[in-house]
């Protein structure tokens, strides 16, 4: 593996060496360093994890993260007779059952997202 390149303040410059330096910590940080990379957006409605503070008795607060409620789901699309596997939120599964696959699929791929 590649030393990752700084900038003269010590700071990684391009994404690639911040992964590498990410995935050089040991093994039992590996699973929460890859659950932090894994992207919690919804295909559908695009909803995000929000962030908040945790506050205590005393008021003190600490950062914290809501994720929303986002899984594999795989779908079948009649038009092109194949599955298609998106990553939905509860929210999107109703949108999906309200107005039809085919129709959300449509939507999505004027947005640009690849389906």
């Amino acid at each position: 593996m590649q030393v990752p390149q700084t900038n003269n303040s010590g700071v990684l410059t391009d994404a690639k060496s911040r992964v590498e330096s990410l995935f050089c910590l040991c093994n039992s940080w590996l699973h929460r360093v890859w659950l932090w990379l894994m992207s919690s957006v919804c295909q559908v409605t695009g909803r995000r994890p929000s962030f908040g503070n945790n506050v205590s008795h005393s008021h003190r607060k600490t950062r914290r993260r809501w994720n929303p409620n986002v899984h594999k789901h795989r779908f079948w699309l009649p038009s092109e007779k194949r599955w298609v596997v998106l990553n939905v939120s509860t929210k999107g599964l109703k949108t999906i059952n309200k107005h039809g696959i085919e129709k959300v699929v449509a939507q999505m791929r004027r947005r640009g997202e690849k389906v």
